[in-house]
C-alpha cells in the first residue's frame, strides 16, 4: 500500500511504515526514525492517468534501481545513486518528484562499474568513480555531459570519493593502492598522497569508503584493518577506532561512512546488515538494521549519505532500494 509521507517540507508518495519505527525502541528516547523506502519509479508519484493505464494493462510498478551502491546528496536535495547493476547514475529529487539518469554511455564516456559519486557544487560537477577504468569521470550536473576525466598513473583502483568544498579538494580512495589521493579541483591536478600499506596508525590496508565532515576532517574506512581513521585537512591523523569481530561496536565488513550535524559517525556493515553509529570517541552509540526485506532491514547495505537536515540515505543493493531515515536530535533545554 502507498502512504502519503511528510518528509520535512517534502510531500511525496512512497512506501512507509504504517506505525512509527524508531531506534532505540520505546521506552527509550528514539534517536533514529524510519521515513520510507525508494524502490520503484512510482514511489516518486504517479498521475492518475498513468496509474489507470498501468492497472488496465496489467503492468507492474517498474523498479527504480537494480543494484544501487554509491550515494551522495547535494545542497539542493538531489540524490545521486551509482547503480552498478544498471551501469548508470540515477538522480532523484524528492521535492520536485523527478528522476534523471546518467546513462551507461554517451559522448566520450562509457560507464563500466560506477562505484561512487560526489558533487562539487562550486564547479557544478558530478564525479563518478570508475575503478575498472582506473579513473574518475566529471559530468556537468545540468546537462550530464562529460566535462573531464582524471586518470593518473599512480591510481590502481579508485573506489570512493569525497569533496572538501572549502578547499576545493577531491579525495580519492585507492583500495588496491592502499592510499588516499588529493586532487586540486581548481588546477585539475594531483597534489598529494596520504598513506601506504600497513597496520600502523596512518597506514591503510584496502581503504574503501571516505567522507568529509563540516569541519573538513576526512574519515576513512580502513577495511582490511577493521577500523576508521580520521585526518585533519593537512593529513595529520587525529584519531582511529575499531577492531574485527561479530559483536556490536566491532567491524566485520565495513562499507559506507557518513557524519551527521552533531558529529556522530555512521558506518554500514554488510555482514551485520545495518549501520552502526559512533560518537566522536569511537564509542558505539546505536545500531540500526537486521537481515531481511522489511522496513529497516537490509541485504548487505552498501553506502550511506546524510543531508543538511540529517536525513539518512542508505543503499540496500540486493533489495534493489534506498532506505531513508531521520536522525532525531537531542531536545534543546
Amino acid at each position: 500500500m502507498m502512504y502519503t509521507l511528510l518528509l520535512g517540507t517534502i510531500l511525496l508518495n512512497q512506501l512507509a511504515p504504517q506505525e512509527p519505527l524508531v531506534w532505540p525502541p520505546p521506552p527509550e528516547t528514539p534517536r533514529i526514525q524510519m521515513i520510507g523506502i525508494l524502490a520503484r519509479t512510482t514511489d516518486l508519484g504517479e498521475s492518475w492517468l498513468r496509474r489507470l493505464v498501468r492497472v488496465l494493462t496489467g503492468q507492474k510498478e517498474p523498479w527504480m534501481f537494480f543494484q544501487p551502491y554509491g550515494i551522495c546528496v547535494d545542497d539542493s536535495g538531489n540524490i545521486y545513486v551509482a547503480d552498478q547493476g544498471l551501469r548508470s547514475v540515477v538522480i532523484l529529487n524528492l521535492e520536485k518528484k523527478t528522476r534523471r539518469v546518467l546513462h551507461t554511455s554517451g559522448r566520450g564516456y562509457n560507464l563500466q562499474w560506477p562505484q561512487d559519486v560526489a558533487v562539487w557544487e562550486k564547479g557544478n560537477l558530478l564525479f563518478v568513480a570508475e575503478p575498472e577504468q582506473r579513473a574518475v569521470l566529471g559530468f556537468d550536473r545540468t546537462t550530464l555531459k562529460l566535462k573531464l576525466r582524471y586518470a593518473f598513473e599512480e591510481w590502481i583502483r579508485p573506489v570512493s570519493l569525497a569533496i572538501d568544498p572549502e578547499r576545493d579538494i577531491l579525495y580519492v580512495s585507492d583500495s588496491k593502492g592502499h592510499a588516499i589521493y588529493l586532487v586540486d579541483l581548481e588546477r585539475e591536478g594531483l597534489i598529494d598522497k596520504w598513506g601506504e600499506r600497513g597496520s600502523e596508525p596512518g597506514q591503510f590496508n584496502f581503504p574503501t569508503h571516505i567522507t568529509v565532515d563540516r569541519e573538513g576532517r576526512l574519515y576513512v574506512v580502513d577495511m582490511g584493518n577493521f577500523r576508521i581513521q580520521v585526518f585533519d585537512p593537512s593529513g595529520e591523523l587525529l584519531s582511529f577506532f575499531g577492531e574485527p569481530g561479530d559483536r556490536p561496536g566491532a567491524f566485520a565488513r565495513p562499507r559506507g561512512i557518513a557524519v551527521d550535524s552533531e558529529g556522530h559517525i555512521y558506518v554500514c556493515d554488510a555482514m551485520f546488515a545495518g549501520f552502526q553509529i559512533y560518537d566522536i570517541y569511537g564509542r558505539l552509540y546505536l545500531f540500526v538494521g537486521g537481515v531481511g526485506t522489511d522496513f529497516g532491514q537490509f541485504s548487505m547495505p552498501g553506502d550511506i549519505a546524510i543531508d543538511q537536515q540529517d536525513r539518512i540515505y542508505v543503499t540496500d543493493p540486493f533489495n534493489h532500494r534506498i532506505q531513508i531515515f531521520q536522525y532525531l536530535k537531542e531536545p534543546e533545554d
